[in-house]
């Protein structure tokens, strides 16, 4: 198993995004990032074939995370305030991950057993 790397990776549609990824062999690959796109989501297992220029084609989820994922809008100041950092820590011992992209959208993926409270704790903060 190779380290993760950040690889060019078109979709059906012809868009292109970069996205860190593991390779597990010949075609198979482990998303360690979320496609903006929505295509696939962090841990995903999938395959691609990779091109003559070194880019991926996306080709089909092999086996999906198994975590569920959230995603919120939020402002920036918000996701980088003390309480809400600790509700993201929280995330990583549960066991799952966050991902902040284009400032203020926050992806949460989480185990299913756990996402609903997380969920829960992160629109309480919200709305307070």
């Amino acid at each position: 198993m190779e380290a993760p790397a950040p690889v060019e990776i078109s979709f059906e549609d012809g868009i292109t995004e970069s996205l860190l990824m593991t390779a597990l062999g010949q075609e198979v690959y482990r998303a360690e990032e979320s496609s903006m796109l929505g295509v696939v989501t962090y841990k995903d297992v999938f395959e691609a074939r990779r091109l003559s220029d070194g880019s991926l084609r996306f080709l089909r989820i092999v086996t999906p995370s198994g975590l569920k994922t959230k995603s919120w809008i939020l402002p920036i100041d918000t996701i980088e305030s003390k309480g809400f950092r600790a509700i993201l820590d929280s995330v990583m011992e549960l066991g799952g991950c966050w991902e902040q992209a284009f400032g203020g959208v926050l992806l949460v993926h989480l185990p299913p057993e756990a996402a609903d409270a997380v969920e829960a704790r992160i629109n309480e903060f919200r709305q307070s």
